[in-house]
């Protein structure tokens, strides 16, 4: 069959010199089958959208929503399409409301998932906030201490005129190493996360 056979076969069932005149035919044939190609598409996007009109009606009846099913459909081991639960949902209503049975259960097991992932998270965060308040009022009782060395060791230099022996460091004692391994350190060498991370650290070894 020749280019010249198939399209007067294209072109049979078309009005006028649509099917008789060669130049006229290869145009319609042409258009035709550009709109041929439209129309398959659509045809496509309009029974899906059909498919979802009748799961979605069907699933309000048994109290879920269309995309509720879909998604914990998309969690469990259910592979059902679009098309097979439109079936079910005209034909088959009572297998259409097990699988809804099924949906509705796994909606639940995620919901108690995120509840207990929440929970984990908060409870990660009120202990990291019990540890930063605890290493915050250890600096303060540090800065206490340094502020009553500081104050006795100008109250011994008013009194006897002269700098008690040993360094300034070495007087203040435990206070200036607890005020340099503090929390304000670990903050401003190193994230939030990770001083906090070495602060856990540090509060089991001891």
């Amino acid at each position: 069959m020749t280019r010249r056979d198939k399209l007067f076969k294209l072109a049979k069932g078309m009005i006028q010199r649509k099917r008789t005149s060669f130049k006229l035919m290869r145009r319609a044939v042409r258009r035709k089958m550009l709109d041929t190609n439209i129309g398959r598409h659509l045809k496509k996007r309009t029974v899906r959208t059909f498919w979802i009109q009748r799961i979605t009606a069907a699933a309000f009846e048994h109290g879920i929503s269309y995309p509720q099913l879909v998604y914990a459909l998309s969690q469990t081991a259910i592979a059902l399409d679009r098309k097979s639960l439109a079936k079910l949902a005209t034909s088959e209503p009572l297998s259409f409301r097990a699988v809804v049975e099924l949906a509705r259960e796994q909606l639940l097991a995620n919901r108690e998932a995120e509840f207990e992932t929440r929970i984990a998270k908060l409870k990660q965060e009120i202990e990291a906030v019990k540890i930063e308040r605890e290493w915050i009022f250890e600096n303060q009782r540090a800065k206490k201490e340094m502020l009553e060395k500081y104050t006795a060791y100008r109250e011994t230099i008013a009194k006897t005129g002269a700098r008690p022996p040993g360094s300034i460091t070495e007087f203040y004692g435990e206070a200036t190493k607890k005020k340099a391994s503090g929390w304000w350190q670990l903050r401003k060498s190193k994230p939030k996360s990770e001083a906090l991370e070495a602060m856990a650290a540090a509060k089991a070894t001891k």
